[in-house]
């Protein structure tokens, strides 16, 4: 057996000079002409363009000081070997080749794990590097000598050991349940499998597939729910399911068929978004649809369900082309899902997620609600992915959302070290401007969920988050709290009533008097009409044209007048779209002003438009974000927009009066919409074709004193990360305790609004009464100490009965 075994890893993967790549690599010719026909074909092949023109990596980045440094040049060694190398398997081109063999071979040597100015690297980092590495051998292994073979080997043993001395003590801060057990471990893996037949290679492989499990028992819950955000599960576990592919191809463990790898991707109808192909997000993570976990799920498992997901819901696997296509050339079983047979609502333990939905069409509402522990509570030392967002709710409705989860976009403003996990940002109460503990990059918060119930008619759950208002796990104090409960209903449609939200927050700091506010978040896409007790919020209307300069066409530009009565200070914001081939190369401008120097306008826009702008310093990752302001005297201004990079789209400029505003919440600021500009060269407006949904939300918002409702806006510390603008809904109340009582009500364009009254004639009691066409509901919540709520609906006769 062990002689078989040996034979089958020399001849997968390449123990000598001369071998092939892993059989997954190697496509027969139909296949390589069905990505050589891709359109996502010409982006590889421009990725290897540009690296063929790249110097060596110590050449491109010399200064090691930096901090980033080794996730930089993980990150760009990725880039060099993925597009060398699918353009070399496409093409048979040796040029790639040799290119690739001459970046492997430098950048092992120039970087070893022992430089002292990358050892202090992030586990996640060395990862990086290790699959960058693992890509080169896929495609030129057999082209490397047997010395630069042994290059490679070294280096990545260096980098493996090195890491695996942390690896298996608990104190460690990645220990467990976060990403970078992952992150690291599929590329060590891989890298690993390469080298079976040199020494401590096997071991090598055995401690890879052991932290692993480890990892996918610890950082998924038992219904198959990463433990940190959706997006970082994948960003994880698609490199582990690559080594687990590999292995298992060669004949070694199947990691696919541990239970909670397994059982991922059935997860998602649960947390799929009504009406859309988004999961529902949370904890530093973002909207995405499904990806190219399901496919490998799919292959491994001969399972219909992932099956079925990735062929309805999934994003196709589009951002790891030509993979994806490389997968899809497996054997796999027909797709098969029955919605009929998912549960309308869930509760998930470990993280104390609750959700509750009517279906999964675009007729259909989906709430959710979560306030558990923070995982890694009871050693200090151990760190995940966390937020202050204990009790945060998210709420979507006919193919909109409405109330949303702001992933990494984060509130900086009042965070020591401008930690992206604030509860400014999360649709939470604050008290005195205030919140919940500091959490992420290192500590976190708990809470508690005492109960979570789906009585058919509507979904109840009760939380307790008093822990979270009193600080976090390290000890570091917060805005402090007697108690902070919060009971939410979602309410299913029956009897001419729409879907809809109520939730109740008895929170009270000590005896004395506070500003207490009420918050909800919304997309910066979202208009908001205030009123006394509440507010309407609708889809913004969308531009009708967007402006881009062609691949093929001369450089043009876009030019406004402008007026201003008064000298004014403005920021410059814009609504830009990376449109090209490469995003990196069709993300800027040059700005000017009345036919001054043009200036660079570095957007770091992506495939999706979004708001960008001007910031007054460039290191934004480790700065509270603003813009740069720009003055103007009064009397008439040309500003003009043009070519830079081909490609680069915008819809449109904002200039904002103060260094805070935002395009959300315009003020006196000023929209140029591009079909104001006047066009010239090679520059042309194209229809920007959008349909808005006629859809709105509803909010009523009544409290024990006075409420103040007003908006405002804010940017992500880390503004890289999308999107690029938060829009904020606040209701402030003075009090000792506010008893804040909101309903969310999402209506179609043909719904009315119901007739909403709350009650509070009662000494501690609030009874909130919701009249629609056919049926009154009453909810009864009971204030004292913490408290029971109660929902009754009663049909009302009408004159069809």
């Amino acid at each position: 057996m062990k002689k078989v075994w040996l034979m089958l890893a020399a001849a997968l993967f390449c123990g000598s000079a001369g071998a092939a790549a892993p059989e997954l690599f190697r496509p027969d010719e139909a296949l390589k002409k069905k990505i050589a026909a891709d359109p996502e074909m010409k982006r590889i092949l421009y990725q290897a363009h540009r690296t063929m023109l790249s110097p060596v990596m110590a050449k491109v980045r010399p200064d090691r000081g930096n901090k980033y440094t080794l996730w930089y040049f993980g990150t760009t060694f990725t880039y060099w070997m993925e597009g060398l190398g699918y353009s070399y398997m496409v093409t048979g081109d040796g040029k790639y080749a040799k290119k690739a063999v001459e970046l492997i071979v430098s950048t092992c040597r120039d970087f070893p794990v022992n430089d002292e100015k990358l050892s202090s690297g992030l586990v996640c980092e060395r990862g990086q590097f290790l699959y960058g590495l693992a890509v080169g051998c896929f495609f030129f292994f057999d082209k490397l000598t047997p010395e630069e073979q042994q290059l490679v080997a070294d280096t990545a043993a260096g980098y493996i050991d090195e890491t695996l001395k942390e690896a298996d003590k608990p104190e460690t801060w990645w220990y467990d349940i976060h990403n970078h057990n992952g992150v690291m471990f599929g590329p060590a893996g891989i890298i690993s499998l390469f080298f079976q037949d040199r020494p401590g290679y096997k071991k090598r492989v055995a401690d890879c597939v052991r932290i692993l499990k480890r990892w996918i028992n610890s950082g998924f819950d038992d219904k198959g729910l990463p433990c940190e955000g959706s997006v970082y599960a994948r960003y994880s576990a698609l490199r582990v399911m690559l080594f687990a592919t590999l292995l298992r191809d060669q004949g070694g463990e199947d990691l696919f068929k541990t239970t909670k790898l397994k059982k991922w991707p059935h997860v998602y109808p649960v947390k799929m978004i009504p009406g859309t192909n988004l999961v529902e997000t949370r904890n530093d993570a973002y909207y995405a649809p499904p990806s190219l976990e399901c496919l490998f799920v799919s292959a491994a498992n001969q399972d219909p369900v992932a099956e079925w997901i990735w062929r309805n819901w999934s994003d196709r696997g589009r951002e790891y082309f030509p993979l994806n296509l490389l997968l899809e050339a497996r054997r796999r079983p027909e797709p098969a899902l029955e919605l009929s047979k998912y549960p309308r609502s869930e509760f998930f333990r470990q993280r104390c997620l609750s959700i509750w939905r009517t279906g999964w069409g675009r007729d259909d509402a989906m709430f959710s609600i979560e306030a558990g522990p923070y995982l890694t509570a009871k050693t200090r030392h151990r760190s995940i992915h966390a937020q202050a967002d204990r009790g945060h709710f998210n709420l979507y409705a006919y193919g909109d959302l409405w109330g949303v989860d702001t992933g990494y976009a984060n509130d900086a403003n009042g965070n020591p070290n401008f930690s992206r996990s604030n509860t400014l940002a999360h649709s939470c109460v604050l008290i005195d401007g205030k919140g919940q503990g500091r959490s992420g990059n290192g500590p976190g918060v708990s809470a508690e969920t005492l109960a979570a119930r789906d009585f058919g008619t509507f979904g109840y759950a009760k939380v307790d988050c008093t822990s979270a208002y009193n600080g976090n796990n390290w000890g570091e104090p917060a805005a402090g709290a007697k108690q902070a409960i919060r009971d939410v209903f979602f309410v299913r449609p029956s009897h001419g009533a729409s879907a809809y939200a109520v939730v109740l927050d008895n929170i009270n700091s000590d005896s004395k008097t506070h500003t207490c506010t009420w918050q909800m978040m919304l997309l910066a896409d979202k208009q908001v009409e205030l009123r006394p007790n509440g507010a309407l919020i609708r889809n913004g209307k969308p531009f009708a044209s967007y402006a881009t300069t062609p691949a093929r066409a001369k450089n043009g530009a876009l030019t406004w007048k402008v007026k201003f009565d008064k000298p004014t200070r403005c920021s410059f914001w814009g609504l830009f779209r990376a449109g090209g081939i490469s995003v990196l190369d069709s993300d800027s401008f040059y700005l000017s002003i009345d036919g001054g120097r043009p200036m660079q306008w570095n957007t770091a826009a992506g495939a999706e438009y979004d708001w960008r702008r001007i910031p007054d310093q460039v290191n934004l990752r480790n700065s509270p974000p603003r813009s740069k302001m720009f003055d103007f005297s009064a009397g008439e201004h040309t500003i003009t927009l043009s070519t830079r990079e081909r490609e680069a789209e915008v819809q449109a400029l904002f200039l904002g009066t103060t260094p805070d505003m935002t395009p959300a919440v315009p003020g006196d600021g000023r929209f140029l919409p591009v079909a104001a500009a006047e066009v010239s060269g090679g520059m042309v407006l194209k229809p920007h074709e959008k349909a808005v949904s006629g859809n709105r939300c509803a909010v009523w918002l009544d409290a024990a004193r006075p409420v103040r409702m007003y908006q405002d806006s804010f940017t992500p510390a880390n503004y890289s990360r999308p999107p690029a603008v938060i829009l904020r809904l606040r209701g402030d109340a003075e009090a000792i305790n506010p008893l804040f009582a909101a309903m969310l009500a999402p209506l179609k364009p043909e719904m009315k609004e119901p007739e909403v009254k709350f009650d509070r004639s009662v000494a501690g009691r609030v009874t909130i009464t919701v009249k629609w066409p056919e049926a009154v509901d009453t909810i009864v919540w009971n204030t004292n100490g913490k408290g029971t709520a109660n929902f009754r609906r009663v049909p009302v006769r009408t004159d069809r009965e």
